[in-house]
């Protein structure tokens, strides 16, 4: 091997270490950098451990700047939106560390990449129950090849595919699923986002989505049953959500908050200082990694990937 081979190589050695040490990084909240798991898998043995005592253990995984929630109830398995599309497929990783065959529900908020980014993969991998998505007007912008090729991946796998309708109500085993909105159609992809509030006994959660301020003041003024102890913050704690009045209306204990390192400034200090007015306890996935709750519908009890490293 001449000297030119030996260089070359060294410099291909250099740029995959680079790619690899910024894999294992991510910032906290004041953007300084913190060593982190490649894969939210890691820790899964402890949380698989917690979920022998519950019959309901709802996580929502630290996907980076994108939305993936994985719930298990009884036998049951229901994902709502699949991260955003990688390298490394996350969220596939975590199912399969699970030995999940079968998702009997399958919730797509809305066609944003950061949302359903892995969904094409994941009908094509597993069994796929009931798969609930917003219909969204053609004339509404959305991530074109990402949706495509989830619409292709459903049709040839002949997935049943139910649009979401408010008022619409699934009930698995004890839990409760209702569709609150979107309430109607809007001019913006983001509050054409699928809500979804997720019940059992005395415990509740509400999924936003990337659902913004047109379609909270529609969810307030619809008269629903916002309350919900845990609220998966819309559009990754951004400016554009969760306003005031909408927190008074759910009243969570906990926000939990989808976010990585990105060129927003997300979550938005203003939506922060909002869930503080109300001494809502902020979870936040790019500090805490996986964050988990777990509860036999009287009372939760959650942990982190952090807490548990």
């Amino acid at each position: 091997m001449n000297n030119k081979s030996i260089k070359r190589l060294s410099f291909l050695g250099i740029v995959l270490g680079i790619f690899l040490i910024s894999s294992f990084i991510s910032y906290n909240e004041n953007g300084n950098a913190i060593w982190t798991k490649i894969f939210s898998t890691v820790n899964l043995s402890s949380f698989s451990e917690k979920e022998k005592d519950y019959n309901m253990g709802v996580h929502f995984l630290s996907v980076g700047k994108a939305d993936c929630s994985y719930i298990k109830f009884g036998n049951a398995n229901i994902l709502i939106d699949s991260g955003d599309k990688e390298i490394f497929p996350t969220t596939i990783k975590y199912l399969n560390r699970r030995g999940i065959r079968k998702l009997d529900l399958v919730i797509a908020t809305h066609p944003h990449r950061d949302h359903i980014g892995q969904m094409s993969d994941i009908i094509d991998r597993f069994e796929i129950g009931c798969f609930i998505m917003s219909k969204v007007p053609d004339k509404v912008p959305k991530d074109s090849e990402t949706y495509d090729k989830m619409m292709v991946s459903l049709k040839r796998k002949n997935v049943n595919i139910r649009y979401a309708k408010p008022g619409e109500r699934i009930k698995i085993l004890d839990l409760t699923v209702d569709i609150l909105g979107p309430c109607r159609t809007y001019e913006k992809l983001n509050d054409n986002s699928v809500v979804a509030k997720l019940t059992y006994g005395e415990d509740s959660f509400l999924f936003m989505g990337d659902a913004e301020k047109n379609s909270e003041k529609d969810l307030i003024e619809s008269k629903k049953d916002l309350k919900a102890e845990v609220l998966k913050v819309g559009h990754h704690g951004s400016k554009t959500s969760t306003t005031v009045k909408f927190i008074e209306k759910v009243r969570p204990k906990y926000a939990v908050i989808s976010s990585g390192p990105n060129k927003f400034g997300l979550p938005s200090r203003k939506t922060i200082d909002n869930l503080n007015k109300f001494m809502v306890n902020v979870l936040r996935t790019d500090v805490m990694g996986d964050i988990s709750f777990f509860t036999n519908g009287n009372g939760l009890e959650f942990i982190s990937q952090k807490s548990v490293a």
